[in-house]
């Protein structure tokens, strides 16, 4: 074999153990990222369900329940534009609640019955 053929053969060699490494690494990056998905996910869940408490919405009924997520689920398919309101609604909700996995000692207030009169706030005596 004269010298630039072996040569080109060594380099073809050496760039094919680079590129089975590279797609090693990127495997591996992929693998990495689908785990972190998965707990992202898990972590989701779990936060779903807090909220379920936190909104004293656990002692709904399944049925109930099921049902009002299915009605959800069909307003948002068609784009119906309550659905901005509800996006809206979560948005405002959101920025009220602190960061996330902060202390959860505190108890979170029932939310307020319809049918009770609003309490009257203090007024300031300031003149």
């Amino acid at each position: 074999m004269n010298a630039s053929l072996k040569s080109a053969l060594e380099s073809h060699r050496g760039a094919t153990r680079g590129s089975l490494h590279e797609m090693k690494q990127i495997k591996s990056k992929i693998t990495a990222l689908q785990d972190r998905h998965q707990k992202l996910l898990i972590l989701r869940q779990q936060d779903i369900a807090s909220l379920i408490a936190s909104l004293d919405l656990a002692h709904i009924d399944d049925q109930t329940l099921i049902g009002g997520l299915m009605f959800l689920k069909d307003k948002i398919v068609v784009k119906d534009p309550m659905t901005e309101d509800w996006r809206n609604a979560g948005e405002r909700f959101l920025r009220k609640i602190k960061p996330k996995r902060q202390s959860t000692s505190k108890p979170i207030a029932p939310p307020s019955s319809p049918n009770q009169p609003p309490q009257k706030q203090p007024q300031s005596r300031e003149k």
